[in-house]
């Protein structure tokens, strides 16, 4: 299963190395799936992320986000994300 969603981030300057916001509330534990990238387990990787996004946005495990869905998921978790 794929879950895609579009982030958009401010113009600055995209050479500068971006980092988690250690301040941000985050709603889920990513321990796992930083784990996972620092080891290259690209494929268990890809499962842990559609697990936490389903967990941050509260899906119902359908595969598909729909428009009322992604107002439910929380911007630092999915900021988090990205950067990882």
């Amino acid at each position: 299963m794929a879950i895609a969603v579009l982030v958009t981030r401010s113009q600055g300057n995209s050479s500068e190395k971006t980092r988690p916001d250690a301040n941000a509330r985050l709603k889920a534990d990513y321990t796992q799936l930083e784990n996972q990238l620092h080891s290259r387990q690209w494929r268990e990787a890809d499962g842990e992320t559609a697990r936490l996004m389903r967990e941050v946005g509260d899906l119902d495990g359908s595969g598909g986000v729909l428009s009322p869905e992604i107002a439910r998921f929380s911007c630092p978790d999915l900021q988090h994300l990205d950067r990882l």
